[in-house]
């Protein structure tokens, strides 16, 4: 069947709570009996993947827009407005290779024969309402043995995309010589669904810190990752989550190598689509 229809939207990025309103645009008239809006939600594991991925529906709500009364089944040209409101416990929007948290709006007509899916709009769902502590924290971590320590400190307890996330350290030995330093970012995806043990690597950077020969016992330094504006954020959500966590690795000049590692939460707030949404989100 082959229809003149359109999915008429003012935006395409809503907040959780938000009311999503537009209408459907019926350019000739079409036989059927029903027509029908759609807002579907689910999340997939595995998208790359088709012959073993996984769908889980997040949320289906449907919206009667047309009822033919006639026996002729015939849906009239014109426009046909909806509104739904939109959960406001509602999942952010997420997509990586492998892992997706995605929303869309279909039409269905209703046929004496069978149902005809026309028309597929996609939406995106950006976080809302985060609660985050007033007060900063520095975090600590590091390795302690016989003859060595090392400490690490990043200058807060969460940071956010398209800032600078800062550290330093400190080692001291009166035996041994540090060679070199990695610090390791990542960002990985991983499922907490039990038949689907997928993991993926969304985002990474490494710096790494080459050290010429010292006779001192301590030495300190500093380190940091610039956070790109398209980073993915920290969050859950039910079939998988998404952690950054910080690796620091050690190379003494004995050969020897240590390991470390720090979870770091990284947010994001979209301040560019504000005086769009028109909300008070201080």
């Amino acid at each position: 069947m082959t229809v003149g229809l359109e999915i008429d939207l003012p935006r395409q990025i809503y907040l959780p709570g938000e009311e999503l309103t537009g209408k459907v645009i019926l350019k000739s008239d079409i036989p059927a009996k029903n027509l029908f809006l759609t807002l579907h939600g689910e999340e997939v594991i595995g998208a790359k993947n088709i012959a073993f991925s996984l769908i889980i529906p997040l949320l289906k709500i449907e919206q009667s827009l047309y009822a033919s009364k006639e026996e002729t089944e015939i849906i009239p040209q014109g426009e046909y407005p909806f509104s739904f409101l939109i959960p406001p416990s509602i999942l952010p929007s997420f997509a990586s290779s492998d892992f997706k948290c995605q929303y869309y709006l279909t039409c269905r007509l209703e046929v004496s024969t069978k149902p005809h899916i026309l028309g597929k709009v996609n939406i995106t769902i950006i976080p809302y309402n985060l609660e985050l502590p007033d007060q900063q924290k520095e975090i600590e971590f590091g390795i302690k043995e016989e003859d060595f320590e090392f400490r690490a400190y990043l200058e807060k307890s969460y940071f956010f995309v398209n800032e600078t996330m800062k550290g330093n350290f400190v080692f001291n030995s009166s035996s041994l010589k540090l060679k070199k330093i990695v610090f390791n970012l990542r960002a990985l995806a991983t499922s907490i669904y039990k038949y689907f043990p997928y993991q993926e690597l969304v985002w990474s950077e490494k710096k790494e810190v080459i050290l010429k020969e010292r006779k001192q016992e301590e030495i300190k330094g500093i380190f940091g990752f610039n956070l790109p504006k398209i980073a993915p954020f920290t969050h859950f959500w039910n079939t998988f989550q998404l952690n950054w966590v910080l690796e620091v690795s050690l190379e003494l000049t004995n050969g020897k190598e240590y390991f470390t590692q720090v979870q770091v939460d990284v947010y994001k707030i979209y301040k560019e689509f504000y005086g769009i949404i028109k909300k008070d989100l201080s």
